[in-house]
Parts: C-alpha cells; structure tokens; sequence
C-alpha cells in the first residue's frame, strides 16, 4: 500500500461477527501497521550481509598474505641457490632451480587469480546462490572434463541462502572441486547439499587419488585451513574423510539460520 508515494506494510487480519443466537452479521477487519518493523528487518539484513563480507574480504587478505608470502620466499631461496650454483660453473643443477622458480611463480599466478575470484564471489548476493553455484559446475566440466552430479534437496531451492552461508559455502566447494582435480586428479565429481535437523550438509566425493589423513592434518595444506575457517565463520565446521587411492569424502554442516527478523 502506498500512501503520499510512500509505500507501507500492513498485517491484516479479520474476525466474524455474531449476534446472540451466532448469527453471523458481518466482518471486522483489524490493520496493524507494521512498516517500521519492516524497514528495520530491511536493515537488520543488510548489516547482516555487510558483516559477513567484512569477513569474506578479512579472510581472503589473510589467505593471500599466507600463500603468496609462502610462495615468493620460496621463489627467492631457489633464484638464490640457481645464482650460487651459476658461480659454481654447475649449469644442470642451476637449471633445475629455475624450472622449480617457474613452477612456484605459476602457483602464485593461480593464487592471485583464485583470490580475485573470491573477491568477485564476495559481492554474490544470497538470491542468486543456487545460479552461481549451477554455472560454477557446468563451466567446471566443460573446463576439465571432470564428470560433475549435484543433488540438492528440494526444500532448499526454494528458499532464499542465508547471505552469510552463501558468501562462505560457495568457496569451500571451489577448493575442493580445485583439489580434487589438482592434487587427487578426480575423474568423477558427485556434490550434494541437503538439509537435516537445522542443518545445511554438503558433501563433496571425489573418485582421485585420496589422501594419507595420517600425514595430513585438517590445518595445514591443500586449502584444508582455508575451508575449516570460512565453515567457522558460517558456524560450522568440516570433516574430512580419505583413503589413499580411494577418493576423498569432505563433509561441511553448517547452521541454517535465517536472517534476523522483527
């Protein structure tokens, strides 16, 4: 309803009215207005969304100064050693310095691009979660051939993704699909994001190579930390299950709560 070019919010409700004998004589209507508890849920949301990217942006400074600040110490200590070993007259061994010193600027080349990708992924809103989320799977496919199924629960996609939960789900799966293909060399793909008791459980099962959970900790490697924080800032948390040769199961369960409302 608009009133003078102002819109407004009304909760309208109605009851009969009767007489003695319950004979019904007409309606009364009841309108409650409930415009300013509407724009303070407006902005009650908007502070939401404005905080989990905040955290978004904190956390992808944070990742980019550990990975690159990794990556470029390394790339110094092999042209350090290919400069010494070139005094040394030792061309073959100089060389093999050089070709790791390209490998490792290829890796910083492909963190720089993945952190702009999370930039851009920072300003998705939680509409178009579900959009985003099927282009990324179809374009993974036809980029590496990599056989890709998604399973989402019904109840899901018809509601609207907690801003929070989207900024912080959608680049969990990135990773892990990016490793999958590049450390586990998956040639099968399955992701399913289902809904249980409060629950958003996604799961990612890749046929590849697997990983040795023995040797490798949640914390360290492979993008594993970086996944185990952005679950926490959602509330969550992330497991992860593998056996060498046998693929890798990584399991997120994250609260699915809704935006605070009046």
């Amino acid at each position: 309803m608009f009133l003078k070019n102002v819109q407004q919010w009304y909760h309208v409700s109605s009851t009969s009215l009767r007489n003695k004998r319950g004979f019904k004589l007409g309606q009364m209507i009841f309108m409650h207005n409930i415009t300013e508890q509407k724009r303070i849920q407006k902005q009650l949301m908007e502070n939401n969304r404005n905080l989990a990217i905040l955290k978004e942006r904190e956390l992808l400074a944070r990742e980019l100064h550990d990975n690159i600040g990794q990556i470029l110490a390394a790339i110094h200590m092999q042209l350090t050693s290919a400069k010494e070993l070139l005094i040394k007259h030792k061309t073959d061994q100089s060389m093999n310095c050089l070709i790791r010193s390209i490998d490792l600027t290829q890796q910083s080349k492909d963190s720089i691009r993945d952190y702009l990708r999370g930039v851009v992924d920072s300003s998705m809103s939680a509409e178009n979660f579900w959009l985003t989320l099927n282009q990324f799977i179809e374009d993974y496919h036809q980029n590496f051939g990599i056989k890709t199924r998604l399973s989402v629960s019904p109840e899901l996609t018809d509601q609207q993704m907690n801003s929070c939960i989207a900024l912080q789900l959608m680049p969990i799966i990135q990773e892990a699909f990016t490793n999958a293909r590049k450390h586990g060399r998956a040639k099968v793909l399955h992701l399913s994001i289902t809904s249980v008791d409060g629950m958003i459980h996604t799961t990612i099962e890749d046929d590849g190579d697997g990983l040795d959970m023995n040797q490798m900790h949640i914390s360290k490697g492979f993008g594993l930390r970086s996944m185990k924080g952005r679950a926490e800032v959602a509330g969550g948390h992330i497991k992860i299950e593998s056996i060498p040769d046998k693929g890798t199961r990584i399991i997120v369960q994250i609260p699915l709560q809704k935006e605070t409302q009046i």
